[in-house]
């Protein structure tokens, strides 16, 4: 099953999303037409997944072929966590085509200086591995319009270029068995809370949802500041949508500009013709030099840090390749790069 990327735009609505909307749902009208069969959900227990899990549930009443497993992970950072996601499994135990299991987190290796990025590393490695082990090639998250706006908030706050202004995917591909869904990013959390609470669904408030510790919750408190300057969640959901379509732009054009000056040998390495990309606007000579490193680590892109170059260090080793006529040899993230001036190519291949 494999299901477009649309960017669905926000609503402004302020009631509970009934079914019928929600089966019209970009997303969710794709995944009808095609075999469902086996799906699951990220069901933390908040009212975003617990309102998701509901709509499919009552979705799969009209579409029995939808069976649904939702995965309540415990990551080990509270002691009442494991109770906590027995309750949740009580509260769902009884929704037709539902099933829920909790996933234990090993909770030796936590690094309590980076919690977060931890714990959502940790969180969809063991439901890639549950999915993987029972067959089901579609995990369904409840990240609504709220989540977007903070998204594109934060990744500014960081420096991101096109590519992270334009915010999370509808649907992208985890690993090669296992794709994610998000239909519910253009509904705003108040819409999910009222689906609830219009269908007596009961929910969890996650107390790390107030801790200042977390950059993300301190630009959610500044939300209503924003908003009163006109940067509202609709306007940075828009700003998103803008930013995929200049994404979609400059990916097409580096992908055909690849395939014209690019070559990958046979030990896998990439020759990219020196000449032909010197000549390249700088946002196509990026993506080229990602492409080709995609194509080095067998389209993973990520390196030796297993996240890939950053951006910053990426852009200037480009620069340097254009600019500096003593070039030699660079290595980046476990990537080795180097220029070939009598034969005109740049060689990308793993560092040794």
């Amino acid at each position: 099953m494999r299901v477009m990327n649309i960017v669905p735009e926000i609503d402004s609505v302020t009631e509970p999303v009934e079914l019928e909307e929600f089966a019209s749902f970009p997303v969710i009208a794709q995944l009808l037409e095609g075999k469902t069969g086996q799906i699951a959900i990220a069901l933390s227990g908040g009212p975003d997944s617990m309102a998701l899990c509901w709509l499919l549930s009552q979705l799969g009443l009209r579409h029995n072929r939808i069976k649904i497993h939702a995965l309540t992970v415990d990551h080990a950072l509270r002691a009442e966590s494991y109770e906590e996601a027995q309750k949740v499994g009580g509260w769902v135990k009884d929704w037709p085509n539902v099933s829920h299991h909790i996933l234990r987190r090993d909770s030796s290796h936590i690094h309590h200086a980076r919690i977060q990025e931890d714990a959502r590393h940790d969180r969809y490695a063991l439901m890639h591995e549950y999915c993987a082990a029972h067959n089901i090639p579609a995990l369904f998250v409840a990240h609504h319009a709220n989540d977007q706006a903070e998204t594109v908030l934060f990744r500014l706050a960081k420096g991101s270029g096109v590519d992270g202004l334009s915010g999370m995917k509808s649907v992208y591909d985890y690993a090669e068995d296992l794709q994610i869904f998000r239909p519910l990013l253009g509904v705003e959390k108040q819409r999910l809370v009222d689906t609830c609470a219009a269908s007596d669904v009961q929910y969890v408030n996650d107390p790390s949802n107030k801790n200042d510790g977390f950059a993300r919750i301190r630009l959610r408190k500044a939300y209503d500041v924003l908003a009163q300057e006109g940067l509202s969640v609709k306007r940075l959901i828009t700003l998103a949508n803008r930013m995929k379509r200049a994404q979609d732009v400059v990916d097409y054009y580096a992908a055909k500009t690849y395939g014209e000056i690019a070559q990958q040998q046979d030990d896998g390495a990439v020759y990219v013709e020196y000449s032909g990309y010197v000549d390249l606007p700088e946002e196509i000579r990026l993506r080229v030099m990602i492409l080709a490193m995609k194509a080095v680590d067998d389209g993973r892109y990520a390196g030796r840090n297993g996240y890939g170059p950053r951006m910053g260090k990426l852009e200037d080793l480009c620069s340097c390749l254009v600019k500096d006529p003593d070039f030699k040899v660079r290595t980046l993230s476990g990537f080795a790069i180097q220029i070939d001036f009598k034969n005109d190519i740049i060689i990308i291949e793993k560092e040794i």
